[in-house]
């Protein structure tokens, strides 16, 4: 087989992958909505019989600020009594004034949640490191992961690729609860690069 053919095999399979990741982000978006509760592998969020820690995941800044909508969902879980305490999670990115741990936390206090069951991650620069380093803070309030599930608070093109790392980083339970996000900018966009974020975590875990 020549270079050419071989090129042309190769690049017809990036296609098909592109395309397979694609749909399956784009189908989870479809299902999913404001409020959604998207069950991870034995959980969903009507089935709760205990309160349970919550992650907000932080997101770099945008005009409409739209990781609030992520703290709306999570003041809105924690007044309906589902949540033990809140872990904020994100760093802080050269063009942010602070931490986003710390801009999720003290938009969570400005809607009441008390500051003694808000906590920060503030060193993680992905979505899996997110996962990663709030497992310690959660093993500091006393949270064992193989004692009961944890909620993680998105935007809905988010979801897939959140459970899938969750599981990865070694979560036996987990629920992604989700927004569709008033605030969020540039959707089209963030669709867009969900699907190569999706296909990237696929190919090199």
């Amino acid at each position: 087989m020549n270079r050419a053919r071989i090129a042309a095999v190769v690049g017809g399979v990036a296609v098909i992958a592109a395309a397979l990741g694609a749909a399956q982000v784009l189908f989870h978006v479809a299902t999913m909505g404001d409020r959604t509760r998207w069950p991870g592998p034995r959980v969903s969020l009507v089935e709760l019989k205990q309160r349970v820690p919550a992650i907000v995941l932080g997101m770099g800044p945008a005009a409409n600020n739209p990781v609030l909508d992520r703290v709306d969902l999570a003041a809105e879980l924690w007044r309906e009594g589902y949540l033990t305490f809140i872990v904020g999670s994100g760093g802080q990115g050269g063009d942010e004034r602070e931490p986003e741990a710390v801009t999720i936390t003290d938009a969570l206090a400005a809607q009441g949640v008390p500051r003694d069951v808000l906590h920060e991650e503030s060193r993680s620069t992905s979505t899996r490191e997110n996962l990663r380093m709030s497992r310690a803070v959660l093993a500091a309030q006393g949270h064992v992961l193989v004692n009961g599930p944890v909620i993680i608070i998105s935007h809905d093109y988010h979801a897939l690729r959140i459970e899938e790392m969750a599981r990865a980083e070694g979560y036996p339970e987990v629920l992604v609860v989700t927004t569709a996000g008033p605030r969020l900018d540039r959707r089209a966009y963030r669709l867009a690069r969900e699907v190569f974020a999706y296909l990237r975590w696929k190919l090199l875990p």
